[in-house]
């Protein structure tokens, strides 16, 4: 994290891992991201300030790519469940809270997704 001229560069995650992909929460107290220090693609979710680090997915599929609700309330992801490196590929898209409670499936297949108010 650092202001926007690039001053007070701070790093909120500390491992050998990649860590990628940040989102602020609406009320910017939580980034939300993805990590690969599981031994799998997983989604986090730590405080503003890098501390309180949590998987949120905690899962065995690959979970690429999140996006956020419009009211923050929510997390749209779409999972790789098996042979993902080759074309038979076999996706989910699933939706939980934005705590990682309540996640269930909402496709059977990879979607780009994106919001509506």
């Amino acid at each position: 994290m650092m202001n926007a001229d690039g001053s007070r560069q701070i790093n909120l995650t500390n491992n050998s891992a990649s860590d990628q992909n940040p989102a602020w929460s609406v009320d910017g107290k939580f980034i939300y991201f993805t990590s690969y220090r599981d031994g799998n693609t997983e989604i986090y979710r730590m405080n503003a300030d890098g501390t309180g680090q949590v998987n949120l997915t905690n899962s065995p599929q690959e979970d690429y790519w999140f996006r956020l609700s419009p009211d923050g309330s929510q997390i749209a992801i779409t999972s790789c469940l098996e042979k993902c490196q080759t074309s038979e590929s076999v996706w989910k898209t699933s939706i939980m809270n934005s705590d990682g409670t309540n996640q269930r499936e909402v496709l059977d297949v990879a979607s780009s997704v994106f919001w509506r108010p």
